[in-house]
């Protein structure tokens, strides 16, 4: 199982952003929600702002026109975020990224038949939105989808909203071996104390071990 943490990264290295923004839009403490030892992680510590590893290049992605491609020029009520290089961050952080993704899959199928690669975020409550949404792919297994669902009973859990798909590699896109789905929490869970950390965290942990049995049932 690999732990794919792409937004919980603060650092904006040296680069002015609006606290606001910061608070709204990263997933706060997906690196400590999302933890399970029979996994591996990889963690952003780059905020999003300064690169998006999950936008596509400019040419594909929908939010580039709204100003949030890789390098975010708009802030989320269309405010202006100075322009650094692009070219310096796709080449020194968006494009390690990708193939430190890859390099890990590549190492984790030599050990086991089939892997789950978990895309771990975290979402701001808006009114109608869930607990918990799962977004998946084409190449999602229904059975892994309707085990987190049958974990999660206690709980509002939508498919594919209010965000949908899952981050995988290109290379591996419709590879039967990888089977991605995403996981995403709402924030009113487990953002106002201490105790409601805690539990989700413990959840999260459980429900890992979950799809760890379901990974291994494979080999």
């Amino acid at each position: 199982m690999i732990l794919h943490i792409p937004h919980a990264g603060t650092n904006t290295l040296g680069r002015h952003i609006e606290q606001f923004d910061i608070d709204y839009l990263t997933d706060w403490r997906t690196d400590e929600l999302f933890y399970h030892s029979n996994s591996d992680r990889l963690i952003q510590k780059v905020s999003r702002f300064v690169c998006d590893v999950e936008r596509f290049t400019d040419d594909k992605e929908p939010m580039y026109s709204q100003g949030q491609g890789i390098c975010y020029t708009k802030g989320t009520r269309g405010n202006d975020i100075e322009v650094i290089d692009k070219e310096d961050i796709i080449n020194n952080i968006y494009n390690k990224w990708h193939l430190d993704l890859i390099q890990l899959i590549n190492k984790t199928l030599c050990y086991f038949p089939k892997i789950v690669l978990i895309d771990c975020h975290s979402f701001p409550d808006k009114e109608g939105y869930p607990d918990f949404c799962i977004g998946t792919t084409e190449q999602t297994p229904k059975e892994l989808v309707d085990l987190v669902q049958d974990f999660l009973i206690d709980y509002d859990v939508r498919i594919n909203y209010p965000y949908s798909g899952s981050m995988i590699p290109a290379k591996f896109v419709g590879n039967p071996d990888v089977f991605p789905i995403m996981i995403e929490v709402n924030k009113k869970l487990y953002l106002n104390n201490e105790d409601d950390f805690n539990t989700i965290k413990i959840v999260i942990n459980q429900l890992l071990g979950v799809i760890t049995e379901y990974e291994d049932s494979f080999e």
